[in-house]
């Protein structure tokens, strides 16, 4: 027997499948069970997930109290991760950030049973870099390589997953947040941008922000890994790249430039 479906019993009260060890699934729900003995059901599946948000931010909380019984169930994160869990609720920390988790849930009481959860992504708090955009509807579209390859957008409306490369969607908010780990490169050309903070990108090594001639000059101070930056066509009436000193590669044409308004960092030898 692999399966086994004794539910709305309300006058069962004991129920011993210890020895149907080739049971894979079991519903006895609804039924006045106080004890169930359910030791070397190794092939029990939990058949429906508890479906947990994907991503999950720090600091979010994920409620599987539902699963807490009598205070002894244990709950088991995979991938790393290790949040603070109160009363069958966790919150991850900081630590969690980047890891893909899922839970398994199990009860001494319970020997075979094991409730599982979908699989999440743990995210920053707050986005890893926005983009403003004086365009708060229609098509918004952006390029970025990074070592993880997954990327999480928000157009406006929640978190959607994408794969690192050409990346679209459409906006309902004038700012777009991203989360994606270890950017070394991004492009978002002719995209009627306001603003942009990347601050948080350390590691970028390639950024092309031509054909916004709302954005102004970025505040790069933080990215000074740079090797390579395209601000051409932006109607910049002046440039400091000078923080820039790992930068060997800089196109600013189309723009209202003079020698006397670029300061460019020392020993720079390649432009246009």
């Amino acid at each position: 027997m692999k399966t086994l479906i004794a539910g709305d019993n309300p006058s069962l009260s004991s129920l011993d499948l210890s020895p149907c060890t080739k049971l894979v699934t079991v519903d006895v729900g609804d039924d006045g069970l106080t004890s169930l003995n359910m030791t070397g059901l190794t092939a029990l599946k939990d058949n429906d997930p508890i479906e947990i948000a994907n991503p999950v931010k720090e600091g979010q909380e994920i409620d599987l109290s539902a699963e807490y019984v009598d205070g002894r169930s244990v709950y088991t994160w995979s991938g790393g991760a290790n949040p603070a869990m109160t009363g069958g609720k966790a919150k991850y920390t900081t630590a969690d950030i980047g890891k893909t988790t899922a839970c398994v849930i199990t009860h001494p009481d319970y020997p075979g049973l094991e409730v599982n959860t979908t699989q999440t992504k743990v995210i920053p708090a707050e986005a890893v870099f926005t983009l403003t955009t004086s365009n708060n509807s229609g098509e918004f579209s952006f390029t970025l390589n990074n070592d993880a390859q997954k990327v999480f957008v928000d157009f406006g409306e929640g978190f959607v997953e994408k794969s690192a490369g050409s990346i679209s969607g459409t906006l309902s908010a004038s700012t777009v947040k991203v989360y994606a780990e270890n950017v070394t490169s991004l492009s978002v050309p002719s995209q009627h941008l306001t603003g942009v903070n990347l601050a948080r990108l350390t590691e970028l090594e390639t950024l092309d922000v031509s054909g916004n001639p709302a954005l102004g000059m970025p505040d790069l101070s933080h990215n000074t890994a740079l090797t390579s930056l395209n601000v051409s066509g932006n109607e910049l009436t002046t440039l400091d790249t000078s923080a820039l000193t790992a930068l060997t590669a800089l196109d600013a044409s189309g723009n209202k430039l003079k020698f006397s308004t670029v300061t460019q960092p020392d020993g720079f030898t390649g432009g246009n």
